[in-house]
């Protein structure tokens, strides 16, 4: 069985600012989930589906993640046991109301709100002005247990 994981768009979309170690990270990433060996944990109500529609394919040159949008095509109506997603109900919102109210970007929230429910408990990201931010990140991992950690770093 696989592990479900959260993936944050911007590994997607923020790469070219990076080194080659990133864009080959993420290229792991997406080849695991085309293997399914991990899924993606998503919402339910689908605004991460939504996040990943809207910003990948509009502005993501990484092929990775016009890789990963191809994959999300494919497979968003199959819930199978061979699909690519694992689909939750998010935490609470007053779960993380403490989260926002230190400055985390409120987009982000339901990343964080769908991530307790994901088999990994991990979100991965390249954003350090929220999951990567120190404060942040030992918030989310002392109140939700969660790690979170750069696609360089997730094996």
């Amino acid at each position: 069985m696989s592990q479900s994981i959260v993936l944050d768009t911007n590994i997607f979309i923020h790469y070219i600012k990076q080194d080659i170690k990133y864009f080959e990270s993420c290229e792991r990433i997406v080849y695991k989930i085309k293997d399914q060996q991990i899924k993606l944990t998503l919402d339910h109500r689908g605004f991460i589906f939504l996040e990943y529609h809207n910003q990948i394919k509009k502005n993501s040159k990484n092929v990775a993640g016009k890789i990963l949008m191809k994959l999300i095509e494919r497979y968003r109506y199959n819930l199978g046991a061979d699909s690519i997603f694992k689909f939750v109900d998010p935490i609470d919102p007053n779960q993380v109301t403490e989260l926002e109210k230190m400055g985390f970007h409120p987009h982000d929230l339901i990343f964080v709100q769908v991530a307790p429910k994901s088999d990994s408990k991990r979100i991965i990201s390249t954003d350090y002005h929220s999951f990567l931010n120190e404060e942040y990140r030992k918030w989310i991992r002392e109140n939700l247990n969660v790690l979170t950690m750069d696609p360089i770093d997730f094996k």
